[in-house]
């Protein structure tokens, strides 16, 4: 094998008619999990750097005092039309009344009650436009029971592929 050479597994090549189908869903998820580490630690970096830029700005939304401290990571599941991103918001505590609150949501814009990117609005309502309502409700239900994380999930029950076949057929 040679040193640029990158090795496929066994499965991708067990049945003649459906290799492309399965060689684009296991690039796509070998893809899928770099970019999901690499989102996840630029976007916690950037996080980090913005509480301490602003460090003498933040109030509690409760009392409006400034005494705060960082209390941790919470762990943020964003639905996209590619599986499940999750991610980690920088918790903070307010040392005068106790509240526990993300100061970095509204800067992400990560809502609080919302779940889904943008980008999967605007396909869902793109399908519901092109094609009939029935039809379109049912690609998105299934699609949401066969949502797992990015960087997790097996190869051969990828979300993309699934959907590529449903789409084609």
């Amino acid at each position: 094998m040679l040193p640029e050479e990158i090795t496929l597994p066994e499965w991708i090549f067990a049945y003649p008619g459906d290799i492309v189908n399965r060689l684009f869903g296991h690039l796509g998820t070998t893809y899928d999990q770099g970019f999901t580490r690499s989102y996840g630690q630029v976007l916690r970096d950037f996080q980090i750097r913005w509480c301490l830029e602003a460090k003498g700005q933040l109030r509690c939304p409760r009392c409006l005092s400034p005494s705060l401290i960082r209390k941790g990571w919470r762990p943020r599941v964003l639905r996209t039309s590619r599986g499940a991103l999750a991610l980690e918001v920088l918790q903070m505590r307010c040392k005068a009344c106790g509240r526990t609150f993300r100061p970095a949501n509204a800067v992400l814009g990560l809502p609080f009650a919302r779940r889904f990117l943008d980008e999967l609005i605007e396909k869902a309502m793109g399908m519901g436009i092109q094609m009939p309502f029935a039809r379109s409700s049912w690609i998105l239900k299934a699609r949401r029971k066969a949502w797992t994380p990015i960087c997790g999930g097996s190869l051969s029950g990828s979300p993309g592929l699934s959907m590529i076949v449903r789409l084609t057929a």
